[in-house]
């Protein structure tokens, strides 16, 4: 089953970036009418242009061009590939470069985005702070999302929600005062 994430964040590192936020849907009007709301919310403040493309998906707002101050509403469709709930999968957000990765095709499970994660500081750095890791592990574990950031690289990991659940059969009850 398709579902439509809608971003909004601030483009790049400018003032807000770390309150970079999904919401889920499995409608793409709904998402496109999610993200017109938010836009029309937007445009009371103060701003310079709108940039949108032609399809609807995205809006940027420029808030000073100057100042490179701009905020993204996007709708990223995403197609997960597990239906189980066990299996967390996660749409990745490059906050630096301000887009999906991977075109939210490909979602990495929690072991998935432990190696993008790692290949990624490679990139960046010859030393990482275990607590740093530990942090974000533990994000990714209790709050099914988590952000990593670190000099150049700043990367969100969205967890997608499931569609379905696993159902429990009901056990029966033994009664010992019927024996």
């Amino acid at each position: 089953m398709k579902l439509y994430a809608l971003l909004h964040g601030t483009c790049g590192l400018a003032e807000g970036y770390s309150e970079t936020t999904v919401r889920w849907f499995n409608d793409l009007d709904e998402a496109i009418e999610a993200k017109q709301k938010s836009l029309v919310g937007l445009m009371m403040a103060t701003h310079e242009k709108i940039q949108s493309t032609m399809n609807g998906m995205q809006d940027i707002i420029v808030f000073n061009e100057e100042e490179a101050e701009q905020e993204i509403l996007k709708i990223i469709p995403v197609e997960p590939v597990w239906d189980e709930s066990w299996v967390k999968e996660y749409l990745v957000w490059n906050q630096m470069d301000c887009h999906e990765e991977w075109g939210g095709k490909y979602l990495p499970s929690d072991m998935a985005v432990v190696k993008d994660l790692c290949e990624r500081l490679e990139a960046v750095s010859d030393e990482v702070s275990v607590e740093t890791l530990h942090e974000f592990i533990r994000d990714l574990w209790y709050n099914g999302d988590a952000m990593f950031d670190v000099d150049d690289l700043c990367v969100y990991y969205f967890g997608v929600p499931k569609t379905k659940t696993i159902r429990v059969p009901k056990t029966k009850s033994i009664d010992n005062d019927s024996k």
